[in-house]
């Protein structure tokens, strides 16, 4: 469980850049990007916390989640505002 862990960690990268939001996994060569007015619904499991999840719902109704978000709040009220967040 924890080599399964350590793999997620290290190949899944998020990145938040313009207004976009892009998903990869390195090892399976996997690369999904949304623009941040295709984003309908963000919900965070904890506010002001140093880590929290974070849930996704698309215009399309697809929806996501990440664990082990640091700065969820941040990122939540930047898709929000359609603004880079204050790091």
């Amino acid at each position: 469980m924890f080599a399964g862990f350590a793999t997620y960690d290290l190949t899944h990268m998020v990145t938040f850049e313009g207004n976009n939001l892009s998903v990869s996994i390195n090892w399976l060569y996997y690369e999904l990007t949304y623009h941040s007015k295709e984003l309908t619904k963000i919900e965070i499991s904890k506010i002001s916390q140093p880590f929290a999840t974070t849930h996704f719902t698309t215009e399309s109704g697809k929806k996501f989640g990440f664990y082990f978000v640091v700065d969820a709040d941040k990122i939540k009220a930047w898709i929000e505002q359609k603004q880079i967040p204050e790091m």
